[in-house]
């Protein structure tokens, strides 16, 4: 089923790299505090905006296993400021990465990394702007599954 869309729908994405500038890091993941001294595959921040109407929103995915409110609301204010979405409407999630830098103190018990930490905001920023900058006309589409039907073999 088709279903009409009114009104003109934006989106625009935004791919930064957010791999350590500087080694050995303070990486967590084993429950007790590690460094690691080499790149393996390099680490990304992913963003999107979407805008239809007026309503801007910004979502974005961070190669990190976690992330603090207040590292968060730092960022959200720097693009807000930046891009004119209100921070109330960005969200910034972590894949859960255990093998990336610390970023949160105590995390599965390890400090956070503190270089990593002030390198950390300013790329995820970075990531909602370059969304931001992209949004163009886009198309929202969706689909569903039944299955397949198996047909019953004879011996």
């Amino acid at each position: 089923m088709v279903l009409p869309v009114r009104g003109e729908f934006l989106c625009g994405t935004g791919k930064v790299d957010i791999t350590p500038q500087k080694l050995p890091v303070i990486r967590n993941g084993g429950f007790t505090m590690a460094k690691t001294d080499k790149v393996l595959d390099p680490l990304h921040a992913r963003a999107m905006v979407l805008k239809k109407e007026g309503l801007e929103v910004a979502m974005v995915v961070v190669d990190v296993c976690i992330l603090d409110r207040e590292l968060c609301d730092q960022v959200k204010k720097a693009a807000s400021k930046s891009t004119g979405i209100r921070p109330d409407r960005m969200l910034i999630s972590a894949t859960h990465t255990h093998s990336a830098p610390s970023v949160m103190n105590f995390c599965l018990g390890t400090p956070a990394d503190p270089e990593y930490v002030k390198f950390l905001p300013g790329k995820l920023t970075e990531a909602i702007e370059r969304a931001h900058a992209t949004v163009q006309p886009a198309q929202a589409a969706w689909g569903q599954c039944h299955g397949t039907k198996r047909s019953k073999s004879k011996p």
